[in-house]
């Protein structure tokens, strides 16, 4: 049977058939924003959540919504469904990151270690902050050569590199977008000119920063 169009990019597909009725929802979503790199490079490639082992009840509850949205089909269902699907896609997420909290290596072991994990939450809050191995040691509470140890076994990195990644990361999502322009995003991220902070982009990222920016509409 023909999809049936009921929204902008989205479908509804009716087929008959003996055995009790089943409503499949199917979706795709983009992931842009500057955590979206490292959490996806964490994400198995399947994830299979049981309504028997969900212990997050508003998985089976925005479920539910989703449903009700495909069968009645009112104005706006197709904003509301899109809408309920990051919701549901974040809960998804977050459940198997519970479920598999043993098991957590690289940036949500580190996001949730409690020492490394606060100097993190410093560089997010504050990227363009003058970080220094020292302040962030402090931050932790730890010594530099202590937390110098953990955060590269936690991530691989070093804590200049992974403050370097991450301010690039941001300033990609700024520029692409048209959030602010490569010198507003240079002085946001602490950089003293934009040549400078141009440099270090190019550098990190193998392009210019104005390559990444959108041609406009």
């Amino acid at each position: 049977m023909e999809p049936t169009l009921v929204g902008n990019g989205t479908y509804r597909l009716t087929a008959g058939g003996g055995g009790e009725r089943s409503l499949i929802v199917c979706c795709t979503i983009g992931f842009e924003g500057p955590t979206a790199n490292p959490l996806l490079e964490m994400l198995p490639p399947i994830i299979h959540v049981r309504r028997d082992k969900i212990r997050d009840s508003y998985i089976a509850t925005v479920l539910g919504l989703m449903a009700e949205e495909v069968q009645t089909q009112r104005i706006g269902g197709a904003t509301i469904m899109a809408r309920l699907a990051d919701i549901i896609l974040t809960h998804i997420v977050r459940t198997w990151v519970e479920s598999a909290e043993a098991q957590l290596t690289g940036w949500l072991a580190a996001i949730k270690d409690p020492q490394v994990g606060r100097a993190l939450a410093g560089i997010h809050r504050d990227p363009g902050a003058a970080w220094t191995l020292d302040s962030l040691a402090a931050i932790a509470g730890m010594s530099r050569s202590q937390f110098s140890r953990r955060f590269g076994k936690l991530l691989k990195v070093s804590p200049a590199r992974y403050l370097a990644q991450w301010r690039m990361r941001l300033a990609t999502a700024w520029i692409r977008n048209n959030f602010m322009t490569v010198a507003e995003a240079a002085a946001r991220l602490g950089y003293e000119s934009e040549a400078s902070f141009s440099r270090a982009f190019k550098r990190s990222m193998g392009i210019p920063p104005s390559f990444v920016k959108r041609p406009a509409a």
